[in-house]
């Protein structure tokens, strides 16, 4: 017995499957985004406030290692507008040896608040020290020290979670770093 098929009986049914897969590809393909709100919250930026870090730093020369640990303070102590006429914030970093010493001014450092990023330029070196989004209650690391990544003077700072909360003075950091 011989059979036969017609082109029609066959493509029909199969175009008809591929036309509503593909229609069913295409609107899974949608171009929709959802604009993520920046948390300027995490790192506010107002003259007049200011926020202490304490710090544990490891020192390896020739194998033997020397820990020291001690605090920053970054004030933000004006506002002013950058050359490309973006809003940019003078930040203050004082440093000293313990909770009772006496605060000694360390560098000047100049911080911008972008849409989707924290810039931070130090000795005419701009970073990006955090990307955003970030959401309340969640742990991350900042990109500035949350990643090994060498910096002036072969400084490398450890992987430290950083955690996330609401209020200005609610902000703390521990940083690591690390003699190579």
């Amino acid at each position: 017995m011989l059979l036969r098929f017609r082109y029609s009986d066959v493509l029909k049914p199969l175009g008809a499957a591929a036309l509503l897969g593909a229609g069913a590809l295409l609107e899974g393909c949608r171009h929709e985004s959802v604009v993520p709100t920046p948390a300027v919250d995490y790192y506010p930026l107002e003259v007049g406030t200011y926020r202490t870090y304490a710090v544990s730093d490891t020192v390896w020369n020739k194998g033997v290692a020397t820990p020291a640990t001690y605090q920053f303070r970054e004030a933000v102590t004006e506002q002013f507008t950058d050359a490309a006429g973006q809003p940019a914030y003078r930040v203050l970093r004082a440093r000293r040896a313990t909770s009772t010493s006496a605060w000694s001014d360390d560098s000047v450092l100049v911080v911008q608040q972008q849409a989707q990023a924290i810039l931070l330029t130090r000795d005419n070196v701009r970073t990006i020290e955090l990307i955003y989004p970030l959401r309340a209650g969640r742990v991350g690391k900042l990109l500035g020290h949350g990643l090994p990544k060498l910096v002036g003077g072969g400084r490398r700072h450890a992987l430290v979670p950083h955690r996330i909360a609401h209020g200005v003075g609610a902000v703390g950091a521990h940083l690591q770093g690390v003699i190579i």
